[in-house]
């Protein structure tokens, strides 16, 4: 009966998502209720090998992301218009490194509960606009920033500032997007939080690059 009535619980929650906030999760039965209901914002896809671990309902994710395939664990705000790719990992438990044994032997071993098995989880913010590439891990307690581009198979250790392009093992950076008048420009315009009707008007906003790009950016902010 306890299956039936959480299997109930998901299907009424993919279909609030579904009707509600005109969002897509595909294999929803996977999915934690609890995201459907709380964390996902309006037009959020969410495809095959998205997977929740950990508490769900301390997971937020902005409106229209798309996410193809993660493990994202607990702790974690992802903003508006991230485009995340395949087989990314967001925020992954972390062992104690000066105790006996990084081994969870309390719970593993002696069938106790969970208190002070692992670290506290740290808060994992990723900005609104970010690309994030295929094979990412992107570590507990990091911030990414607004408009960053992190490249595949990074592995993100420390905070990703706004509109950077990072690599490698551990992550750096690789170059800015823009040149840092146009960034700071970029942060004050906030397109991503603009309304459907703004974005409309502005669609050719979203196709311009280099020095018109600059002019127009400059412009809108005056």
């Amino acid at each position: 009966m306890s299956v039936l009535i959480e299997a109930f619980k998901r299907v009424s929650s993919y279909m609030h998502v579904r009707l509600k906030k005109h969002s897509v999760v595909q294999n929803f039965i996977h999915v934690p209720h609890k995201i459907l209901r709380n964390g996902i914002g309006n037009y959020v896809y969410l495809r095959k090998g998205v997977c929740f671990e950990g508490s769900p309902e301390k997971v937020r994710i902005g409106d229209y992301t798309y996410i193809n395939s993660a493990h994202i664990y607990d702790h974690v705000q992802i903003g508006k218009y991230c485009s995340i790719a395949h087989q990314v990992c967001i925020a992954p438990g972390e062992h104690y490194l000066d105790r006996l044994s990084t081994y969870p032997v309390k719970i593993r071993t002696l069938g106790q509960n969970w208190d002070n098995v692992f670290p506290e989880k740290q808060l994992t913010t990723i900005g609104n606009d970010v690309w994030i590439g295929n094979n990412v891990t992107i570590l507990s307690g990091v911030s990414v920033g607004n408009g960053a581009v992190i490249a595949a198979g990074a592995v993100i250790t420390k905070d990703v500032p706004s509109y950077a392009i990072v690599g490698g093992i551990p992550a750096k950076v690789l170059k800015y997007r823009f040149e840092p008048e146009v960034i700071e420009e970029l942060e004050k315009l906030e397109w991503w939080d603009k309304d459907l009707e703004w974005i409309r008007e502005h669609q050719k906003l979203f196709e311009l690059s280099n020095n018109e790009l600059k002019e127009e950016i400059s412009s809108l902010i005056m």
